[in-house]
């Protein structure tokens, strides 16, 4: 008979050697308080770097159980359902790659879902930089890279303060109520678009400021580059988004609000361009960058034959980051 637990760990990775072994030591040094079995699942959507054997060296030396799966379908929705799909536990919770989960991260969600009676819960995300003599991130810079998980106090979640993917834990019954993630959503999003799903559905979901994830911050991700494509990327699955949920005639309107809100921050970003403040500026600039691919996002879904945008589409990939940036 196959073991049971109470919680799956579901970590997914892609060509991160360097930081997976550090991302799953963490998960092994959570407290449970002799309470909860939990099992950690690494799903790896084929990686071409040594992943398989970092995993296999530390599985090998682990008292938990450490599930070593490979999911050839490339994207983060496919990694996740593969997960899903090969959990045990009665609660799955995730954590991304690039994160190390707090000792009594586990502890916490599970506290918040008890506190609650809910059957989703999300956590804190707090960034730090991957590099040891690295100043601090500039407030500006941290409302850019994690716009969720950064709010002190505990609250019900929101379309405007949607669950985070990379610190969750849902009940095994909540999926087979609205659904997997939608593995068509390569560009991102997909995390969003599940949360609407799961708050459509009546769903409550609620946030805990105590079950923290450090997320790791590398140099590259401070760029300007780097915030242009992000911003990019989340216009574009925030077009998506408006066009599936509320139609394209609604999602056109917001586009034309968008280009306006744009044109009234023109002063503000030659402010920041003339302070020499430049994460201001690159702040300031990813609003504009955001704009822009919401409505690159609006334009092929109103025409997608003329406005297709293959090349610009296959930059926003999630495998764009580690390919052009990593």
């Amino acid at each position: 008979m196959e073991p049971q637990y109470d919680v799956s760990v579901i970590i997914c990775t892609y060509n991160r050697e360097h930081w997976i072994g550090d991302a799953i030591q963490s998960l092994l040094d959570l407290r449970t308080e002799g309470n909860v079995q939990y099992e950690i699942i690494v799903v790896d959507n084929a990686s071409t770097d040594n992943t398989p054997e970092v995993i296999a060296q530390i599985a090998n030396s682990s008292d938990r159980p450490v599930r070593y799966v490979r999911e050839p379908r490339q994207g983060p929705s496919a990694a996740r359902n593969r997960g899903i799909a090969e959990a045990k536990g009665e609660w799955l919770a995730f954590v991304d790659d690039d994160e190390r989960a707090d000792p009594d991260w586990l502890l916490e969600l599970l506290a918040m879902t008890a506190k609650k009676g809910v059957r989703v819960v999300g956590g804190a995300v707090q960034l730090i930089s991957s590099e040891a003599s690295a100043q601090p991130l500039s407030p500006h810079l941290e409302q850019v890279l994690a716009p969720g998980g950064r709010r002190k106090y505990e609250c019900r979640f929101t379309p405007k303060h949607a669950l985070n993917s990379g610190n969750q834990m849902l009940h095994r019954s909540v999926f087979d109520e609205i659904g997997v993630y939608k593995e068509s959503w390569t560009e991102g999003g997909e995390d969003t678009e599940l949360f609407t799903r799961l708050y459509s559905a009546g769903v409550e979901a609620w946030y805990t400021p105590k079950a923290i994830v450090l997320h790791l911050v590398p140099p590259y991700r401070m760029s300007a580059g780097y915030v242009q494509w992000l911003s990019l990327r989340q216009g574009w699955s925030l077009a998506r988004a408006e066009v599936e949920k509320r139609g394209t005639m609604h999602a056109v309107c917001m586009a034309v609000a968008r280009i306006c809100r744009t044109i009234l921050l023109m002063p503000q970003l030659l402010r920041a361009r003339v302070s020499g403040n430049a994460d201001l500026l690159v702040f300031r600039r990813s609003q504009i960058w955001r704009t822009q691919g919401y409505v690159r996002g609006i334009l092929r879904c109103i025409a997608p034959e003329a406005f297709a945008q293959e090349k610009f589409l296959s930059q926003l990939e999630f495998r764009g980051e580690r390919q052009q940036f990593a």
